[in-house]
């Protein structure tokens, strides 16, 4: 007869006659003969009996694990699991040690990749991987022939995956990949799949998104160089009148430096090789220069900034500069002839004198402008000649009046030189 227990364990009793066995744990063979008992099971079922003589009938065996007993007159039989040692490779063969990978076996036992699991053969037969929180690999092992056996995941180890400079010199990063929207950081000691992946390189500080790469086992990862950066600024020319600014942005970085000479220098800490630096010149808000500079090799850079000027001169009807009279720009407002900063970008602009606008072309360099007016300065020039022509018809009113006396009956005229 024979008994199938737990799927792998064979009972055979010879000659002619059997004893009935419900359990294979400690069960009690009774008989007044000598029958043979063949126990035939996997590496990981491991018997112990008593009572029991064990011989070689010379019968082949089935298994490698084949025992023969003979029991006279009374014998029992336990048995007992060993556990299996499940060995976890990854990509390069090599066993995988992976602080982001959990492994959950039918018992509902976490357990963490170590390199090698230790189950239950009987209970633990079926088992998930999860990585990073996320169940993804379901594996069953439907035999097991020994008692060690390896599984291959398709995963890599960070330690497999370099990070290198332009240059190719080795730099010390720690890497993140934008899963989902979420930065999750790849450790040393995590395992991720080879694939596309959404990369960040943390360095100096400084979260630097190094695009969509292909990470797979032995792959490298290229970073910018960095560098302390240096910006030399000049602003040769004047802008009266208005309170002058610098704003300097990079990066997560932003300066805003009130002008007060002609040259400024800017410290920019761990500047990305190839990153561009956005520069404006503002003069009460209003935006005067605007420059993009990319950082190259050199440890310093140099930038001359010249906004936009105009010269602006408003004159009256007898051609007479106007003093009072304000040219409007966007929101700066000047008064009087002068040499004045526009804002980018300027294309018009108002005259304002009194009670009168006039729109103006402030394209070109100069802004001539005539009002229909007459100055302080015209109205003195009008009431001088208009004096002048007043004393001048006083004069020859006199000089008619005298010429016309006759002197007697002698017809004489007096005549003035």
């Amino acid at each position: 007869m024979s008994i199938t227990a737990n799927g792998t364990t064979y009972v055979v009793i010879t000659p002619y006659y059997y004893a009935p066995i419900t359990s294979m744990q400690n069960p009690v063979l009774t008989t007044s003969s000598n029958p043979i008992i063949m126990l035939t099971g996997a590496p990981w079922i491991k018997y112990s009996y008593n009572n029991c003589t064990p011989i070689n009938p010379g019968i082949p065996g089935i298994t490698p694990w084949t025992t023969y007993l003979a029991y006279t007159p009374y014998c029992s039989i336990a048995q007992s699991v060993e556990p299996i040692v499940i060995n976890i490779v990854g990509e390069s063969a090599q066993s995988l040690a992976c602080n982001n990978v959990f492994v959950t076996v039918g018992s509902n036992s976490i357990m963490g990749l170590t390199g090698n699991l230790t189950i239950n053969p009987i209970m633990d037969r079926a088992f998930y991987v999860t990585i990073s929180g996320v169940k993804t690999i379901g594996i069953r092992l439907n035999s097991i022939p020994t008692s060690a056996i390896t599984v291959s995941l398709p995963l890599i180890s960070r330690s497999s995956i370099s990070i290198v400079d332009e240059a190719g010199n080795p730099v010390n990063a720690l890497i993140y990949l934008n899963i989902n929207g979420t930065l999750i950081p790849l450790s040393d000691d995590s395992c991720i799949y080879p694939g596309n992946y959404d990369v960040y390189a943390l360095v100096n500080n400084e979260l630097v998104n190094l695009g969509l790469n292909a990470i797979y086992q032995g792959s490298s990862l290229e970073i910018p160089i960095f560098l302390n950066y240096t910006l030399n600024i000049s602003i040769p020319g004047k802008c009266p009148d208005l309170n002058l600014e610098l704003l300097v942005k990079y990066g997560n970085y932003q300066y805003t430096i009130p002008v007060s000479g002609n040259n400024q220098v800017i410290s920019i800490p761990n500047a990305m090789i190839g990153s561009q630096i956005q520069v404006k010149l503002l003069g009460n808000g209003s935006l005067l220069y605007q420059r993009v500079m990319v950082i190259n090799a050199s440890s310093s850079g140099k930038l001359v900034i010249k906004p936009n000027t105009i010269d602006f001169m408003p004159v009256d009807l007898l051609n007479n500069e106007l003093p009072n009279a304000v040219l409007n720009i966007g929101s700066l407002y000047y008064v009087g002839p002068g040499r004045y900063c526009i804002p980018v970008n300027s294309s018009v602009g108002m005259v304002i004198y009194g009670s009168d606008v006039y729109i103006v072309n402030i394209t070109g360099g100069d802004v001539y402008v005539r009002v229909w007016t007459l100055g302080p300065l015209g109205i003195k020039t009008l009431l001088v000649i208009f004096g002048l022509l007043t004393l001048l018809m006083i004069i020859a009113s006199i000089v008619r009046g005298l010429g016309g006396k006759r002197g007697g009956d002698n017809d004489e005229y007096i005549i003035i030189r």
